[in-house]
């Protein structure tokens, strides 16, 4: 491995501390693993030839580099989670319901596919020095191949086309030309910011081809088919529900900590909610929609009637967020220890056996295997998360949490099952996450998609019927 690895030393990164760079921290020897894709990818195209592309880069018109830092900073905040919360309760709320569950789901497999291909390649962003990292300062504890933002940008153009051709019907061409220019913008600013390779970028935009491909071919009438059923039955929400958990636990699990994982449950998450919220509104009114899409849409939007409207609806968001979050994560925490601990011995047996059966059945949810011996130091010998040399840990901790937006105390630290002799396996996910700070991200998403579809266009239709 080492020896693959050597001739990325030479000229400039040689000059590059690399241990300063997360996904750089090399692993004791007898836990590194050879990843064939990782050291062909990484040889090919994170070398010094693409090295220099960045560097120049960012070294051209010296006196603009500030001005051009803000202008691709704003352009990088489209690719982040509360952009896309503002813009499909828009199209929501203006009656647009079945472009916006095109949108979502369609944002949803792109973060997916990314997410899971990033974890399971492990592939570095560029390392800095030399390069100036002018993104989120925590970014390079990520994994870059493939680029999230250049294949949401892709999607999300091809998904908001058709608002674009509703909002303006006489100019096709300038719809057109607003959504490449949103394309282009998006990811030259995720390799001017020194985020990502550009190899990274035609990667991310390999995925999104996919995605609109078998949209194309299928998922659109897929799509339309599920959430316009006729008759919502009983089953069919916790078959929903089965399909987030399996692709929930069928996310790659990264070797070092990276956030990939909790921004797709953050996406499954809010996918599913709006799924729920627009069963339940259909069951409730016998319509999809508080408002029927008007004729005007750009009169519509830019309405003073409208800009209330969207006030009102969006501050009752931001509060269901927040208090969702904060009920969240004691709840969670509770029963994921509640399940994985058994009943004292001098319970009754009923109570014991119920306490099993129920553990049992979230273990095997989460492909947990069971403890072998429930004692502080065997849980920590087996369950101990693969994570990089003391040099890295120092400074993973107060970062990650703000990439998250929950606290990680225990991101960077080994796997500690409580030394308690009922336990029966260890709360954690995909080596990094107690299950309760993980789902914490997909209940809060749950929470804001459910509200987007459902209770917000009750408000609509129950305060703003004249509107």
């Amino acid at each position: 491995m080492a020896g693959e690895l050597q001739p990325r030393t030479d000229g400039l990164l040689a000059s590059s501390p690399l241990a300063s760079h997360r996904h750089f921290c090399m692993l004791p020897k007898e836990r590194q693993s050879v990843v064939p894709f990782k050291s062909w990818y990484v040889s090919n195209y994170c070398n010094e030839e693409h090295l220099l592309v960045l560097l120049r880069l960012q070294r051209c018109w010296p006196s603009l580099q500030r001005a051009i830092t803000i202008y691709f900073t704003i352009w990088s905040f489209t690719g982040e989670t509360e952009f896309y919360t503002a813009f499909f309760s828009t199209m929501a709320w203006l009656g647009l319901w079945h472009e916006e569950l095109n949108m979502v789901v369609l944002m949803c497999l792109g973060q997916y596919i990314t997410g899971t291909l990033k974890d399971a390649a492990g592939c570095p962003r560029p390392p800095w020095p030399p390069v100036e990292l002018r993104g989120r300062a925590n970014a390079s504890m990520e994994y870059g191949y493939p680029s999230t933002h250049s294949s949401s940008s892709l999607l999300f153009a091809y998904s908001v086309y058709n608002f674009l051709i509703l909002l303006f019907p006489n100019h096709p061409v300038a719809c057109s030309v607003a959504c490449v220019v949103f394309i282009v913008n998006v990811s030259l600013s995720r390799v001017f910011l020194g985020m990502h390779w550009p190899a990274d970028i035609v990667a991310g935009f390999g995925v999104a081809g996919l995605i609109i491909v078998f949209h194309v071919a299928f998922l659109r009438s897929w799509i339309l088919a599920i959430a316009s059923l006729a008759t919502v039955e009983v089953w069919h929400y916790p078959l929903a529900l089965l399909v987030l958990q399996v692709l929930a636990v069928s996310h790659a699990s990264p070797r070092e900590f990276c956030p990939c994982y909790l921004d797709s449950l953050r996406f499954l998450g809010a996918t599913l909610g709006v799924l729920f919220g627009e069963w339940t509104f259909y069951t409730q009114y016998g319509t999809h929609v508080a408002r029927a899409s008007s004729d005007d849409l750009y009169g519509t939007l830019f309405s003073w009637n409208f800009l209330v409207q969207y006030i009102c609806c969006f501050f009752v968001l931001v509060i269901g967020k927040a208090v969702a979050s904060c009920i969240a994560a004691p709840v969670l925490r509770w029963f994921f220890f509640f399940a994985s601990r058994g009943a004292a011995p001098n319970r009754p047996w009923l109570w014991r056996q119920m306490r099993a059966v129920l553990s049992d059945a979230v273990r095997r949810a989460y492909w947990i295997p069971r403890c072998g011996a429930p004692t502080a130091g065997v849980a920590q010998q087996q369950w101990e998360a693969p994570t990089a040399d003391p040099a890295c840990q120092s400074g993973c901790v107060g970062t990650a949490a703000s990439t998250v937006e929950i606290p990680l105390p225990h991101a960077c630290e080994a796997d500690v099952t409580p030394h308690n002799s009922g336990q029966l396996w260890s709360p954690r996910t995909h080596r990094h996450w107690w299950l309760w700070e993980a789902h914490r991200c997909t209940v809060v998403y749950f929470v804001v998609g459910f509200m987007t579809m459902y209770v917000c266009p009750v408000i609509l239709r129950v305060f703003f019927r004249g509107s």
